[in-house]
């Protein structure tokens, strides 16, 4: 079964829209349809592949949650964003 988490465009909104439950501007449904429906007609924006899948209870493979994937920082990619952030030593006047 899939999830889709959906982003309503009230970051403060709780509540439901066609049978999405929203809880402070995210909600969740197993039903594509209603999640289309969200999205065409209340604004909501699809942000399932924001999120991962975590195992709440190893014993319990149905007890899972969804949480925000974490952002792995690239080493290479921040040490070239501070090379760039560098200026260039001020030039000397004779």
């Amino acid at each position: 079964m899939s999830i889709f988490i959906l982003k309503h465009p009230s970051k403060d909104f709780s509540g439901n829209v066609y049978g999405v439950s929203f809880d402070n501007g995210v909600g969740s449904t197993s039903s594509q349809r209603d999640a289309n429906f969200c999205i065409q007609k209340h604004g909501c924006e699809d942000v399932t592949a924001k999120y991962e899948k975590k195992q709440v209870d190893k014993d319990n493979p149905a007890a899972v949650n969804y949480v925000l994937k974490s952002k792995k920082k690239d080493k290479k990619k921040d040490k070239e964003k501070e090379e760039d952030q560098e200026e260039a030593p001020a030039e000397k006047k004779k």
